[in-house]
This record gives C-alpha cells, sequence and structure tokens, in this order.
C-alpha cells in the first residue's frame, strides 16, 4: 500500500508583527522612537559566522526537497485551489482526471470487463491518526504528488512517481484478516479506514491493480523497444489494460489462501472521502484517543465514537486484539459498518 501513502494536508499560519519597545509594551502605530532609544544594528562581517553545515544535515534537506516535476504539481494544485474551492470549502482541489487505461487487444473475458465487486467486502488503508485527521480536513486521502511533495518510498519513485494513492481489497469471505489487517499501513499506530469499494465502478476515478510485492509497479506490458524505468508517470499508468487490471483486482478477492493480502490498488492521486468512508477501525488505544481528541470527533464510550467528515458522522471504533480475536469483517458486522453479507457500502 501506501508505505502508508498517508492522505496528510498541511496547512499553517502567520502571526501580524507588532511595534514593540524595549520594556515589551506596544508602541502606537507609526510611533516614532525616542532619542535615548538606539536603533537596531545591522549584522557586520565581524559578527560570529554562520556554523556549514555537515553532510548529513545536506542531504536531509535534499531529501525534503521536492524535485522540480513535483514541485511544478504542486504549483499547479496551487493555481487550480486559486481559481475554484472543490466542494465550497477552504483548502479543497478539484481532482486531476488521470491518465486513461491502455487499449485492450483482443477478445476480453466476460468476467474481466468489470470489478467484482459483489464480492468485495471493503477497501482499506493504513495510516497515521494525525495524517488522517489532516486528510479529514483535505477531504482525501492524498498522494505525495497531490500534496506537491516527494514520496520517501523508493519504489513509488520507480513505479509511479509517487502519484499512487495505495487500498488494500479485502473479500466478503476473508474471515481470517485480522483488524489491523497486514502489510505496510498496518499495526497498532495506524487507523484503517475502511471505504466502500463501488468507487472502483466510478468511471472517472482512475485506479490500477497492483501487488505490494512489486513494490508499486503497475502491471501491463511495456511498449517494444522500452524499459519501464524509462517510462514517463502517463505511460506507466496508460499502460495497464481495463480486463488486466479487472482481471487482477478480481484474484484477490476470491476464496481461500492467504494470498489475498498479496493485493494493492493504485488510485491516482487522491480518493474522495464523502461517500466514499464509512468507518475506521483502531488496534491501537493511543490512536483512538488521538481521534477522539479531535473536535472533529464525538466519543461515545471507551472504544466507540465518531468522526464528522464533510457533514457526515462516521463510526469509530476500538478493538483490543489481545482480548478480542474477532476477524476484521465480524467487527465491521458488530459494528454495523458491513451489511450481513460482508458488505461495507
Amino acid at each position: 500500500m501506501s508505505g502508508d501513502d498517508e492522505g496528510r494536508s498541511r496547512g499553517g499560519g502567520s502571526a501580524e508583527r507588532g511595534d514593540v519597545d524595549d520594556g515589551g509594551g506596544r508602541r502606537p502605530p507609526g510611533g516614532s522612537r525616542s532619542r535615548t532609544e538606539s536603533a537596531p544594528r545591522k549584522a557586520t562581517k565581524s559578527g560570529s559566522k554562520k556554523r556549514p553545515k555537515t553532510r548529513a544535515a545536506r542531504e536531509a534537506e535534499r531529501l525534503r526537497r521536492p524535485s522540480a516535476a513535483l514541485a511544478k504539481a504542486g504549483q499547479e494544485h496551487g493555481d487550480a485551489l486559486a481559481k475554484s474551492g472543490a466542494r465550497g470549502s477552504p483548502g479543497r482541489r478539484r481532482p486531476r482526471p488521470g491518465p486513461a487505461l491502455g487499449e485492450d487487444r483482443g477478445p476480453v473475458d466476460e468476467k474481466h470487463r468489470a470489478p467484482d465487486v459483489e464480492r468485495t467486502a471493503c477497501l482499506t488503508h493504513g495510516l497515521l491518526p494525525e495524517h488522517f485527521l489532516h486528510a479529514a480536513e483535505a477531504g482525501e486521502l492524498q498522494s505525495p504528488s497531490r500534496r506537491g511533495e516527494k514520496s520517501k518510498r523508493a519504489g513509488d519513485q520507480r513505479a509511479n512517481g509517487g502519484t499512487a494513492v495505495y487500498t488494500r481489497a479485502i473479500g466478503t469471505e476473508h474471515a481470517d484478516v485480522p483488524p489491523h489487517v497486514a502489510g505496510v499501513g498496518s499495526g497498532a499506530s495506524k487507523v484503517q479506514v475502511i471505504m466502500s469499494p463501488e468507487i472502483l465502478e466510478d468511471e472517472d476515478h482512475q485506479w490500477r491493480a497492483s501487488t505490494y510485492d512489486r513494490n508499486g509497479s503497475l502491471p501491463g506490458s511495456v511498449p517494444a523497444g522500452k524499459r519501464e524505468q524509462d517510462l514517463s508517470i502517463e505511460e506507466k499508468w496508460g499502460k495497464q489494460t481495463r480486463s488486466a487490471r479487472n482481471q487482477e483486482f478480481n484474484k484477490t478477492v476470491e476464496t481461500g489462501g492467504a494470498a489475498h493480502l498479496q493485493n494493492e490498488q493504485a488510485h491516482y492521486e487522491s480518493i474522495p472521502l464523502k461517500g466514499t468512508v464509512r468507518g475506521v477501525v483502531c488496534t491501537g488505544k493511543d490512536a483512538f484517543d488521538k481521534l477522539m481528541a479531535s473536535p472533529r470527533a464525538t466519543q461515545t464510550d471507551a472504544t466507540h465514537g465518531t468522526i464528522e467528515i464533510d457533514g457526515e458522522q462516521v463510526p469509530v471504533v476500538f478493538v483490543d486484539e489481545a482480548k478480542d480475536d474477532r476477524s476484521l469483517l465480524d467487527v465491521l458486522k458488530d459494528e454495523g459498518i458491513a451489511n450481513e453479507a460482508g458488505q461495507v457500502r
């Protein structure tokens, strides 16, 4: 999955600068200095020298600095924000249309014409609670490129340039999946965002099928005479066909075996939360408490609460796996997040 890919959104503010005298009192606007008050001295060349940065500090700064391409993407997002506040909220940006799927050549098996949503319980995405709260503010889970950042995951850079948000598909008969799920993005420090798979049927939502052992690679044929590492981002997203994507996805929600956990869905740049997220599962009490400390949250008891996302109250549940041996599907059904068939809708 995303590494955590984590749907973070950054915010910041600035304080106004006031005129302050030497005693800490505020001087009236436009007030002049007294004759006895000396003006601040300018730094001179004879002053203390700046300590040179260490090699480790320079490398850390380089890694924090986004690439030119991603910085440009961030600027484009900022320009789009200035022109239109998506969904009418400050800080919201309309998603950009992703690259189209590759064209199927030859006959297509009827059962791979569409993703098997009927046999899919849900999509999950694991991330830190503070990052989920940023995503709730932004209204979407975001890829690094969507945020104008450079992905820290080597596979992202090699495979798709950090343009993907990752999810894992859980089938309706995957009764052995624990509440913390598995693999990247799992664990007591993370929260599992539970989403309806119906978004996969939205023709305007670009996504691809993959597996996390492919390090973010998007399966599909590479054009003759080219290597995958030489493809552009558009070419990498455009090489997987609809039938190949659906076939890869449908295999993951079939019954039986642990191999179904080895799946990823790569979503182009973002996943909208409104109408998609149906619940949040925490397996660490600290993670649950951090969510409940948010002004968006309402705690109803020691293990339950809700969090507001775009006017919708989304249920949040804490599961202590040391005392509770229910599977993820059992938890979702017991909490009313999934129906009796195990489908999150």
